[in-house]
C-alpha cells in the first residue's frame, strides 16, 4: 500500500490490515482469513454510497451544461473523471474475480473465496521473477492516468487552480491517495508498489487491498466532482423555496391616485436581472407556481398567457420589477403576470398574483402592514372616514372579529378561517348608511424560513460550522413582528465514511451535535434535516432540511 499520507478513515483501514497481516504471518487461523473477507464486504458497501452519491453530484452538472454555457467545459471534464473511474474499478473487479474464480475455484456456499489461504496467486497474477509483469503494469499505468488527470488536466483547462489553497489542497489529497509509489526498505532492497499489496500475503488480503483502491478512486473521483457541482452554484440563482412575489405599497388608493408596488421573487439575488411581464397568465402552465426545463423562446413566453401575448415588460431596477400607474375603475383590481430568471440548471419563469384595492373618496380603510390578514395572529388596522366622527362609525365583516386597539380608529382583527378570495370590510354610520368598504384576503400564515448562520444552505467556513449552537426561524418577507421558534430537527453528516444522524428536541444543538460539529473539515456535507417549527397557534410545520458545504 501508498505510504503516503491518507485520511482517517484510511489511516483505521490500514491500521487493520497491519494487524491482520501481523496475525496472518503468524500463520493465524482460517477463521481471521474470514474476518479479512468481511471488512472487505464492508468497504464494497462504502464505494455502492460512493457511487449513488457522485452519480447525483454528475447529474446536477449534467443539467447545469444544458443551459449554461460556462458548465459546458466543466461537463466535459466531469465526464471524462467519470470515465476513467468506473474503467479503474471495472479492471479491479475483474482482477479480482480472475484470481478468485480462474485461479483458485470460486467461493464457498458463505461466499467465501475457496483459496482465501493461497498465498502466490497475488504474485503470480500480477508479478514476473518478481517484476511486474503486463497486469501490474496495466493497472498501475491506469491509476496513474487517473491521478495526472486530477492533477494536471483540470488544472490546464482553468477548473483547478493550484494558487488557490483549496484546490491544492484537493488536488494533493487525490495525489496521495492514489499514489503508486514504489518503496525501499531498510536494508536498501527495492519493491514494486504492486508488490506491496499482492506478494506473500493470503488472497483473501490481495482482494481486500483491491477493493480498498477501488474506494481510493471513488473518494477521490466524489472529492472532485462534489467540488465542480457545488461551483455551479455561482452561474444562477440558488435558493431552498422560490415563488413569484408582488408586494404593493397601498392596498387601497383613491381614483386618480398613482399606484405603486415592486415585484420580485422571494429570496431573490440582486445581482440578478430579471425579465418581468404583466398580462393574463394561463396558470395551467405553472405546477407550483414555476415552470422549468423549458424553452427560452420568445413563442414559448407568450404561450404562458391566455392572449397570446404579454401586456408589457416591467422595467427592473436592483433586482425588482418597479411598477407605476395611475389608478382606474373603482373596485378590486389583479396584478398578473410572469417572471423570468436564470436558474443554475436554466431558465424559469415564476407565476406570480396580487391585488389592490381602488375607490371614490369616502371612508378609507388601510390595513398597517397590508391588505391581507393572517389567521391565528392580531392584525392591525386603522380606519377613518372624512367628514365623520370615529366615534360615530361601525366596522364589521363576515368571519372577522373586530377588538379595539385602544386608539379610536384603530382595531385588532381576528380572522377564523382563511378566504383567498377577500371579504369585504365595511364601514357604515352609526343610524345611517354605508360609508366604504375594501376587500381583503384572508390567508394562513407562511412558512418560516429556516436558517442557521443567517443562511439557508451552501458553502461557507469550517470554523462557523463547529460554532453553530441552534438552528433559527424567520418570518422572511413579512410585514408582522412575529416570533416562531424551531421545535426540532435532525442534524446528519459522513462520519468517518458512514452517515450519522441526531435528533433534537429543541431549536439548540445537543452536545452530541457539537461534538459532531466540532470534526467538521474542508469539504464535509452537513444537513440540518426535519426542521419543524410551532407557530403561535400551536400548529407544528415541517420547513425541510438546509444543506452545508465546510470550506
Amino acid at each position: 500500500m501508498s505510504a503516503e499520507k491518507l485520511s482517517p478513515r484510511q489511516q483505521m483501514i490500514g491500521i487493520m490490515y497491519l494487524v491482520l497481516l501481523a496475525m496472518l504471518a503468524m500463520n493465524a487461523s482460517k477463521d481471521l482469513l474470514n474476518a479479512f473477507v468481511a471488512l472487505e464486504n464492508g468497504i464494497g458497501s462504502t464505494n455502492k454510497n460512493f457511487a449513488t452519491k457522485n452519480a447525483s453530484a454528475y447529474r446536477v452538472i449534467e443539467k447545469a451544461a444544458a443551459k449554461i454555457p460556462s458548465a459546458k467545459k466543466i461537463d466535459v471534464k466531469a465526464k471524462m473523471l467519470k470515465a476513467q473511474a468506473d474503467k479503474i474499478f471495472k479492471l479491479l473487479e475483474e482482477d479480482k474475480n480472475f484470481m478468485i474464480y480462474t485461479m483458485t475455484g470460486g467461493r464457498d456456499e458463505d461466499s467465501i473465496p475457496l483459496g482465501k489461504d493461497n498465498q502466490d496467486k497475488g504474485a503470480e497474477y500480477y508479478l514476473t521473477n518478481d517484476v511486474p509483469n503486463e497486469k501490474g503494469e496495466r493497472l498501475k499505468k491506469a491509476m496513474e492516468e487517473f491521478s495526472d488527470l486530477i492533477a494536471k488536466g483540470f488544472v490546464k483547462d482553468s477548473i483547478l487552480n493550484p494558487k488557490v489553497k483549496e484546490d491544492k489542497e484537493l488536488i494533493d489529497r487525490c495525489v496521495k491517495m492514489l499514489s503508486t509509489k514504489d518503496s525501499t526498505d531498510k536494508d536498501g532492497v527495492h519493491h514494486p508498489w504492486i508488490s506491496l499489496i499482492a506478494e506473500h500475503i493470503p488472497l483473501a488480503a490481495v482482494t481486500a487491498n483491491l477493493t480498498l483502491l477501488q474506494t481510493y478512486v471513488r473518494n477521490a473521483e466524489a472529492e472532485v466532482v462534489e467540488t465542480l457541482a457545488a461551483r455551479l452554484e455561482g452561474d444562477g440563482m440558488t435558493v431552498n423555496k422560490a415563488e413569484g412575489m408582488a408586494v404593493m405599497k397601498s392596498g387601497y388608493v383613491l381614483t386618480g391616485e398613482d399606484i405603486e408596488g415592486s415585484i420580485f421573487i422571494s429570496a431573490y439575488n440582486s445581482n440578478i436581472v430579471p425579465k418581468i411581464y404583466l398580462g393574463a397568465v394561463d396558470t395551467t402552465k405553472f405546477p407550483g407556481g414555476v415552470a422549468e426545463n423549458v424553452e427560452d423562446t420568445e413563442d414559448f413566453l407568450k404561450s404562458l398567457f391566455k392572449k397570446g401575448n404579454y401586456d408589457e415588460e416591467v422595467p427592473v431596477v436592483g433586482g425588482k420589477g418597479v411598477i407605476k400607474k395611475k389608478a382606474g375603475t373603482p373596485g378590486p383590481t389583479d396584478v398578473i403576470g410572469v417572471i423570468k430568471v436564470p436558474g443554475k440548471t436554466g431558465i424559469k419563469y415564476y407565476y406570480y398574483k396580487t391585488s389592490y384595492m381602488v375607490a371614490v373618496p369616502s371612508a378609507t380603510i388601510a390595513a398597517t402592514s397590508m391588505n391581507v390578514f393572517y389567521v391565528g395572529v392580531e392584525n392591525p388596522v386603522s380606519v377613518s372616514a372624512p367628514g365623520v366622527s370615529l366615534k360615530d362609525i361601525n366596522v364589521a365583516a363576515p368571519g372577522l372579529q373586530f377588538v379595539s386597539a385602544g386608539k379610536e380608529g384603530t382595531y385588532k382583527v381576528f380572522p377564523k378561517v382563511a378566504n383567498v378570495k377577500g371579504i369585504e370590510v365595511s364601514v357604515t354610520k352609526k343610524g345611517g348608511g354605508k360609508l366604504g368598504g375594501m376587500v381583503f384576503r384572508v390567508k394562513p400564515l407562511p412558512d418560516p424560513v429556516a436558517e442557521v448562520l443567517g443562511k439557508n444552505g451552501g458553502p461557507v467556513g469550517a470554523s462557523l460550522l463547529k460554532a453553530v449552537t441552534k438552528v433559527d426561524a424567520v418570518m422572511k418577507n413579512f410585514d408582522f413582528a412575529l416570533k416562531v421558534e424551531v421545535a426540532s430537527f435532525d442534524l446528519t453528516m459522513n462520519m468517518k465514511g458512514d452517515l450519522r444522524t441526531v435528533q433534537s428536541k429543541s431549536k439548540n444543538l445537543t452536545p452530541e451535535m457539537s461534538s459532531m460539529l466540532s470534526s467538521v473539515g474542508r469539504g464535509t456535507k452537513v444537513y440540518f434535516e426535519n426542521i419543524k417549527v410551532r407557530m403561535p397557534n400551536g400548529e407544528v410545520r415541517s420547513l425541510g432540511s438546509l444543506s452545508f458545504t465546510a470550506n
